[in-house]
């Protein structure tokens, strides 16, 4: 589907994608990670909380972007808080 095309034009820039993600009403998460070459994995991981976490670590130098979704309960429907560390 669109949202498969989309998300691997992540690989455009990363050389590795990690999802985090806890479903409403689970008592665990899910973690995926691929390098977008040979498969992916998929494990059994922690979470504060249920949503979503993606972990982009750029091909072109060690920085990694981290965008987390945010449920705001004002006008604001969704938010990306975005976290670059060095």
């Amino acid at each position: 589907g669109q949202f498969g095309v989309g998300f691997y034009s992540a690989f455009m820039v990363a050389k590795k994608v990690t999802v985090i993600s806890r479903a409403y009403g689970a008592d665990t998460a899910n973690m995926w990670v691929s390098t977008g070459v040979d498969g992916y994995t998929i494990t059994e991981a922690e979470r504060d909380g249920v949503g979503t976490t993606v972990i982009m670590e750029l091909k072109d130098d060690d920085v990694v972007v981290s965008m987390v979704p945010v449920v705001k309960t004002d006008s604001e429907a969704l938010a990306a808080e975005t976290q670059t560390q060095q």
